[in-house]
């Protein structure tokens, strides 16, 4: 997913220098403790970053191309936040 944020913001001529998401999660207390609630926190570093264009470019990562999000349960909630740092 990171590897899609950064390519989309490369090609909307805004390179990326840094890119980290830490990831939490919480799961259900039966078995199989499945996770019920997932978090990304994203934190992007580099020159002229739009925070729209960044908060554009992960939702479309998360929707159209994100292989393991496509591929876990729907009821599986996946939220995440975004922290732009110009440099």
């Amino acid at each position: 997913m990171s590897a899609d944020v950064v390519s989309i913001l490369e090609k909307r001529r805004t390179p990326v220098s840094a890119l980290t998401v830490d990831v939490t999660g919480e799961r259900v207390e039966t078995f199989p403790k499945r996770y019920k609630h997932i978090t990304l926190h994203f934190t992007v570093v580099g020159t002229g970053l739009d925070q729209a264009q960044v908060e554009h470019a992960i939702e479309l990562s998360h929707t159209k191309y994100c292989s393991v999000g496509a591929s876990l349960r729907t009821d599986i909630v996946i939220e995440w936040t975004v922290d732009v740092r110009q440099t």
